[in-house]
This record gives C-alpha cells, structure tokens and sequence, in this order.
C-alpha cells in the first residue's frame, strides 16, 4: 500500500522511468535480440535432432556464440533450452550461463565505451576487463567439474515437446512472449533507478540533523550519495552507467571501473530476465548471482590496477 501511495505521489517520476524503459526496449532491444531469438529457438530444434553423441559439442559452441555477441539474456536462454533437450547436463549449463549471459559487444562498444565513458578506454580494454574473470571462472569451473564428477549420471529421458514438436508458430509465440517479459522487466528496473536517483537525500539528511541535534556530516552524506549512485547502477545498467560516469563522487579511474564492473554484472533487470528465461531448466539462479557478482568485483580490481 506504501509502495501504491508513493508511487501515485510521484507519478512524474514513474512516467519518465517508464517513457524511458519502454523506449530503451523498443529502440534497441527488440530490434537487437528478438531476431537473435528466433534464430536461436530454432537452432536449438535443429541441433536436437542430431545424434546423441554430436549434440553436446555444438550445443556449447551455439551458447558461447550466441550468448556472447547477442547480449542478454540469450545465453541464458541457450543455456535452459540445451540443458532442457538434454543436449548438455546442468552443471554445464550452470558453468556456461554467467559467462554467456553479458552485455553484447555492439553495446559495448556503441554505448558503454562510445557514449558512457565518452572513448576513455578502448573498447578492446573494456572486453579484456570484463571478460577476463570469466574465462578464469569457467577454466576452474570446468577443471572443478570434470575432477568431483566420478560417475555419470543417468541422462533424463527427452522431453518432445521441447525438441521436435514445436511448430514455428509455438516458436515465434514464445519467443514474443518472453520478449515482453524483458521489456516488462526493462521497465520496472528503470522506474525503481529513477525514484533512487530523484530522492533528495541531502534535505532528509538535514532535516534528520536539525531534528535530532546531530552534527553535519559531509563525509556520510557523500557516502550515501555513494550508495544511490550505485543502487541505481546494479538496478538497471543502462541509465545507471551513465549515473555513475557523470557522477563527481568519483575519480575518473573509478568511475571507469564502476562503469565497467557494472556492465559485467548486467544488473537486476538483467537477473530478472535471466530468471524468467531459465525457469522449468533446472539451473539455478543463485549460482548465476554469485558467479556474476564475484566476477563483476574482479573486473572493478583489475581495472583499478591496470587503468
């Protein structure tokens, strides 16, 4: 009811959040990954009706193609669907999600390093930062994997309605149906940044000092301005890296690397979409938040030693 009131309070606030997630969907994420769907859905028809013993090795290289340059949260739509037609097991498909599911090199390099970090760093920089903690992740996820597993486990039986049965037209219908699901989430996160970023922390602050006889504290308030300006990047990295990049809070090597560590993690929209997507898979969702958020930390590190 809370949450109802406040939004109806400020609702100039949510129309622009909204205005703002629906035209980042329609502009650049439909045109960018609904395509890329499609095709997807109907490779991974095509690949399960390959041999058993062929699946695997083109059902991963499908993942880290796709995955890779098409941004989110494809490779962890791959990933469910391979592990759901058994063409991998789910330990695999939880290795390879959190390293497939990133933000796409055309988004990279026109948005991130082209308009965020207005060309500071080059865009071959920015993959080496971002990408390098997962390369090491999967190297020992895989070594990890491949030394605890002693024996096989029994394959589950296929399931025909993922594999063969589907018409093209219970393709299309749910690649569009998931494809609205992300704009839902788009939306949503970018409403929830926008009321992070428009509450005036500086005037409740003062008030609570006047109110309670504290003294005022400028290192605390930068503080939270701090925690906003980074809030608002892990809700929805679209708006929130711009945040962050224009923020005086912060030197430029540390805004770069926020910049940079938030585009690895992708974001709770990001997580949203890769929940929605994987459900009914198996894979697990914890696993992909900890993978991301550990890798996100080390790209934050490497690019404050190495800038």
């Amino acid at each position: 009811m809370i949450i109802l009131l406040a939004l109806i309070y400020e609702n100039e606030i949510v129309f622009k959040g909204a205005a703002d997630g629906l035209m980042l969907w329609f502009n650049n994420v439909i045109p960018l990954l609904l395509p890329f769907m499609l095709i997807s859905a109907l490779i991974v028809r095509k690949i399960n009706r390959l041999p058993q013993e062929k699946q695997k090795n083109y059902a991963v290289l499908i993942t880290l193609f796709t995955g890779i340059f098409c941004g989110y949260p494809l490779g962890a739509k791959n990933s469910a669907d391979f592990v759901k037609c058994n063409a991998y097991s789910k330990e695999t498909g939880n290795i390879l999600c959190p390293l497939c599911n990133n933000c796409s090199p055309m988004f990279l390099s026109g948005y991130i390093v082209a308009n965020v970090l207005n060309k500071s760093i080059s865009f071959f920089n920015a993959i080496f930062l971002i990408y390098t903690p997962y390369i090491f992740y999967i190297l020992i996820a895989f070594s990890l994997n491949h030394f605890f597993k002693t024996t096989k486990a029994q394959e589950p039986e296929k399931n025909p309605d993922i594999n063969n049965s589907k018409s093209n037209d219970d393709i299309i219908l749910s690649t569009i149906i998931q494809i609205t699901y992300v704009g839902f989430y788009i939306i949503i996160c970018s409403i929830i940044s926008e009321m992070i970023m428009s509450f005036d922390i500086s005037l409740l602050y003062n008030k609570l000092c006047k109110t309670f006889s504290l003294t005022y504290n400028t290192h605390a308030l930068s503080l939270i301005e701090i925690i906003k300006t980074v809030l608002s990047g892990i809700t929805e990295i679209t708006k929130g890296t711009l945040i962050a990049s224009t923020s005086l809070l912060f030197s430029p090597r540390q805004k770069t690397a926020l910049v940079l560590a938030l585009s690895s993690f992708g974001g709770i929209s990001a997580i949203l979409q890769t929940k929605n997507v994987i459900k009914d898979s198996g894979l697990s969702i914890k696993k992909y938040i900890i993978t991301k958020t550990i890798c996100a930390f080390t790209t934050y590190g490497l690019s404050l030693m190495l800038l």
